[in-house]
């Protein structure tokens, strides 16, 4: 015997399986809601509300270049610590930056990095990503000697050489109605003083008014699309 489904059955089940669907997602949604608000570990800590509920808030100011303004707004509003993501704090003291980056008192455990520089195996890491602190420590040591003390001050010849050759550029260019795009400058700058101090060689040549190779440019886009956070 032949079962058959009329198409207003065939509708009928795809329009239950439609709201169960809406139903599901409105209420984990609320519940994400409620919990980033009221019930997450860091709720207590002040700042935005749209902030606690999603990255996407963060995110949106960090693509529009503004987020260096909006943090400081945020400091002055709320604080020395804030709260401007549902998992991320930010502070603004003397005393968290000891407790963050210096090293772990005696009897008190480590500050470790946060997941997302989690990459797998800790074989192939750098300094950056590394989140063992014992391997972070290996790494420490075998590059302490370049940011010694003598180290630095001899590395300050090469800094100094580099502005100055970005002020001569900059009073050559004092009449120009046009004006200058400094944040182009100061890019400039670093990629020549980065590329002398861990090659020999400068890369963009702060002489020369153009991104040579199209780093540059290549890394300003690179970071606006790296600020969503997935």
């Amino acid at each position: 015997m032949a079962s058959t489904v009329s198409g207003g059955g065939i509708i009928g089940v795809i329009i239950h399986l439609s709201l169960y669907v809406v139903v599901i997602s409105v209420s984990f949604v609320a519940y994400k809601v409620m919990y980033n608000l009221y019930f997450h570990p860091l709720a207590k800590f002040p700042g935005p509300k749209l902030a606690a509920i999603t990255d996407g808030w963060m995110s949106y100011y960090s693509i529009s270049g503004d987020w260096h303004k909006i943090l400081i707004q945020l400091h002055d509003r709320y604080g020395p610590v804030v709260r401007f993501a549902p998992n991320e704090l930010d502070f603004a003291s003397p005393q968290a930056y000891q407790d963050i980056y210096g090293h772990a008192k005696q009897g008190k455990l480590p500050w470790l990095k946060g997941s997302s520089y989690h990459t797998g195996e800790e074989t192939n890491v750098g300094i950056v990503s590394a989140r063992d602190p014992a391997i972070h420590r290996e790494i420490r040591k075998s590059l302490s000697h370049a940011f010694s003390a003598k180290a630095l001050r001899l590395q300050e010849e090469v800094v100094v050489q580099y502005m100055d050759m970005l002020v001569s550029q900059i009073a050559e260019r004092k009449d120009d109605e046009k004006g200058l795009n400094m944040a182009k400058w100061y890019n400039w700058l670093t990629f020549d003083i980065i590329g002398d101090l861990a090659f020999g060689d400068h890369l963009m040549q702060s002489n020369l008014e153009k991104d040579i190779h199209g780093l540059i440019l290549f890394l300003v886009v690179s970071i606006s699309w790296l600020s969503w956070e997935l």
